[in-house]
């Protein structure tokens, strides 16, 4: 908890700062672009590089090849400036593991059988670290983290996935990423690449066995719309 608020402080000195930095040196196309972006909404869609999960138990299963990724990971995000440089981001994330098929789980399942869903809804107040000038754009956020992990029975011929098990993950996370500016779109608003790392903190009372998220390393496209 510590952490979390020493983390906090920082974040709102870091952010406040950049409200009296001085705007006369800045060009009328750097002018523009401030406007653009305190009124814009972007929205997004990346892939995980990498994921991994701070639970020592997945971390060997990861590591000895009995847990990997299967089908889409994808994460989502929608970030509205709400008065520069802070910013109001609300996204999620969708991924699916499958054990090793000889892996006999703690239920009895066969691993062959299963599949685990990774599902999170997330909620981040980010600041710009630099004027709202730049094509880079650097950011850092304090937020929550909402979702499960689910144990399913699969079966391609069911409407509904069986679920086996379920297990619930909520942890205060913070994180840091750059935006990057490619250019406009005739229709206005523009377009670029992020990349950003979540990092969950451990919640008081849970042992490192009893917590289940996940840091995620992630990078991908999104579109501004002013």
């Amino acid at each position: 908890m510590k952490k979390l608020i020493i983390l906090a402080l920082l974040f709102t000195q870091v952010a406040t700062a950049q409200l009296n930095l001085p705007v006369n040196k800045y060009k009328t196309g750097q002018d523009d672009r401030h406007k653009e972006r305190s009124k814009s909404l972007r929205v997004g869609i990346g892939y995980p590089v990498i994921s991994q999960f701070l639970n020592p138990v997945f971390v060997a299963a990861q590591q000895a090849g009995q847990m990997q990724k299967a089908g889409a990971n994808l994460s989502f995000f929608a970030d509205a400036n709400i008065l520069y440089p802070f910013s109001l981001q609300i996204g999620g994330y969708s991924g699916t593991f499958q054990p090793a098929d000889d892996l006999t789980l703690s239920n009895g399942s066969n691993g062959k059988d299963v599949e685990i869903s990774h599902e999170l809804l997330e909620g981040f107040l980010c600041a710009k670290l630099l004027p709202n000038r730049s094509r880079f754009l650097p950011y850092i956020g304090v937020g929550y983290i909402d979702g499960g992990l689910k144990l399913g029975k699969r079966d391609d011929t069911a409407k509904e996935r069986t679920i086996l098990a379920a297990i619930k993950i909520q942890s205060p996370a913070w994180k840091v990423g750059i935006n990057i500016d490619f250019g406009k779109v005739s229709t206005g608003g523009g377009y670029g690449l992020f990349i950003d790392y979540t990092q969950p903190f451990q919640i008081s009372g849970l042992t490192p066995t009893t917590f289940y998220a996940a840091n995620r390393l992630q990078a991908g496209l999104y579109i501004q719309f002013n």
